[in-house]
């Protein structure tokens, strides 16, 4: 298993270690879901000590979150940019591992269509129910 979390991550090496205990691989991975260089390496790092992909899961996220009459729009455009826009970088560099591993049995599909009226917390559900395995 790998794990890719920012490197100030607090938890990150209890995990890891969890993981040992139970018997199990686990590689430590830092970086930021907002860099498209850094989750690149990652994925090849993730292949060449462990194997081909098989699953991955977009659980970066913050809640950084004030009522809106006092939010500034920096702040906004953070939450927005780790919730969002992490989901979908973190998508690409696996979309054409996965394709290209499983050819024959399996697709990556990166849709980033949304419905025509999507919630404000629906986005990075919406749009990891679009870049799925078909």
């Amino acid at each position: 298993m790998a794990l890719f979390d920012l490197p100030s991550s607090t938890g990150l090496d209890d995990t890891v270690r969890a993981i040992a205990e139970k018997g199990r691989r686990a590689l430590k991975l830092t970086g930021d879901v907002r860099d498209t260089d850094a989750l690149a390496a990652a994925v090849k790092k993730t292949e060449d000590s462990l194997g081909a992909l098989s699953l991955a899961v977009n659980s970066a996220g913050i809640a950084n979150a004030r009522p809106a009459e006092e939010m500034p729009l920096e702040q906004w455009k953070h939450v927005l940019d780790v919730n969002l826009t992490g989901v979908f970088v973190s998508c690409q560099p696996r979309a054409g591992r996965c394709s290209r591993t499983d050819a024959g049995d399996r697709q990556y599909r990166l849709d980033v269509g949304f419905d025509r009226q999507p919630r404000s917390d629906s986005g990075p559900l919406q749009f990891v129910e679009r870049a799925s395995f078909i």
